[in-house]
């Protein structure tokens, strides 16, 4: 999955903004990355989170979960 544009919440300082996530079939997110542009410097930036060697996994809701409101994002 790539998402693109310019994300209103790293200000009005960054370009070319992109993200990429690795996902599996199963939904496991395997890698996500995002890279941009800080307008006033032209530096490129990058900032990766990978994951591997995962054992078995328990998935659980937070204790807030179950009180929100599921019809809302």
């Amino acid at each position: 999955m790539t998402v693109t544009g310019e994300p209103a919440a790293l200000g009005d300082e960054v370009r070319d903004f992109r993200s990429v996530a690795f996902v599996t079939a199963d939904g496991l997110v395997l890698e996500l990355s995002a890279t941009y542009v800080h307008g006033p410097t032209g530096e490129r930036v990058r900032v990766a989170f990978r994951y591997d060697g995962l054992d078995d996994t328990v998935v659980v809701a937070p204790a807030w979960y179950w009180e929100s409101d599921a019809t809302t994002d």
